[in-house]
């Protein structure tokens, strides 16, 4: 998709942050339930998304140089240093949500280059990758060894009652 890149390519910040908070990685990594009373999310709507957007400035301006291995490992996962499932504790990688293969430190070194050499292009896919797994929702969540249908992180809230046409009328 030509858009989604572009906005990538000119918007990074938000996107960026538009991609962590649908994936869910803002959530994991500030260890917070949306579903909770006491959520901040409550009393303050969309403050994840621009927690990820200052992440994102922070995080070019003071390690610039390591963004490209920082979004290679949210890829992929780090099993190429540890020798585990590549998981990052709450943060689930994109490989290992999706079953995409991980042949160790050479993907992490193509993930990495993918990231050094087109950006916008390796972000746009998994972009695209998290938007098919939310327009599959409700995603299960298991409660006290029951399934429960709950809204993905990221998609869309419906709020209140439809509002008649004049058709309808």
């Amino acid at each position: 998709e030509i858009g989604t890149c572009c906005c990538f390519s000119w918007f990074p910040a938000c996107m960026f942050s538009d991609l962590w908070y649908r994936a869910g990685w803002i959530h994991a990594l500030c260890d917070k339930d949306q579903h909770s009373i006491d959520s901040l999310e409550g009393s303050c709507p969309g403050y994840l998304f621009f927690a990820g957007c200052c992440g994102w400035c922070l995080a070019t301006d003071c390690l610039a140089c390591c963004t490209c291995c920082g979004y290679a490992t949210l890829r992929g996962g780090i099993e190429c240093v540890d020798g585990g499932d590549g998981g990052l504790g709450k943060i689930v990688p994109m490989r290992k949500r999706f079953g995409v293969p991980h042949d160790g430190f050479k993907t992490f070194i193509m993930d990495t280059l993918a990231y050094c050499f087109c950006a916008p292009c390796a972000a746009t896919q998994e972009y695209r990758q998290v938007m098919e797994l939310l327009d599959r929702t409700p995603v299960q969540e298991v409660i006290n060894n029951v399934p429960v249908a709950v809204p993905a992180v990221g998609a869309p809230t419906i709020m209140g009652q439809p509002v008649a046409t004049k058709e309808e009328s």
